[in-house]
């Protein structure tokens, strides 16, 4: 890892295994949630790889196929992906990511994965609603005044839905990262 940085997140699990086995840096974060039994047997065949990547899951079926690339009962560090989209009544604004939205879902979830044995680090949220639309819209000012709307309630959402479970989670895990 470069002086300043952390770790890097990861599109592909066989990403994530390479700048692992490259030295590029010893914390690897996968961004997405892999399906891919090649990779998953690969990573969790090599002792000093695995350590060094986190595997993205907000599903049981993410469990399972790990534990299925795994005879033996090898186990993963995992993070979990939670839904960071704003709920208004039915609706629902920003990236469907992950089914897990509320606190006890999240709660329920991270108590299987350590159930099972697996290593739970950390927990991902991504706002696109909010990081990924523009505030200001080109000669389009009603719009412009909705997105920014949009987005402060969805901050404050966020930040409320955050907060509660983070406050659960404690009770279960130390997480490295959020």
């Amino acid at each position: 890892s470069a002086p300043g940085f952390a770790g890097v997140l990861s599109y592909s699990l066989r990403e994530a295994i390479w700048l692992a086995r490259e030295g590029v840096t010893n914390n690897v974060v996968m961004g997405y949630p892999s399906v891919d039994r090649v990779a998953l047997a690969d990573l969790l065949g090599d002792e000093a790889v695995r350590d060094r990547v986190t595997l993205m899951v907000d599903d049981v079926a993410h469990l399972t196929m790990i534990e299925s690339a795994a005879p033996g009962g090898v186990r993963a560090r995992v993070a979990v992906d939670i839904d960071a989209g704003l709920r208004m009544g039915p609706s629902h604004v920003g990236p469907k990511r992950s089914p897990l939205h509320e606190a006890t879902d999240v709660v329920a979830f991270a108590r299987d994965v350590l159930d099972r044995g697996f290593t739970l680090v950390g927990v991902m949220t991504y706002e696109g609603q909010v990081a990924g639309v523009p505030d200001d819209v080109p000669h389009q000012r009603a719009r412009s005044l909705v997105v920014r709307k949009l987005k402060t309630a969805s901050i404050a959402q966020l930040e409320e839905r955050r907060s509660e479970i983070a406050q659960q989670l404690r009770d279960l895990v130390e997480l490295e990262f959020w």
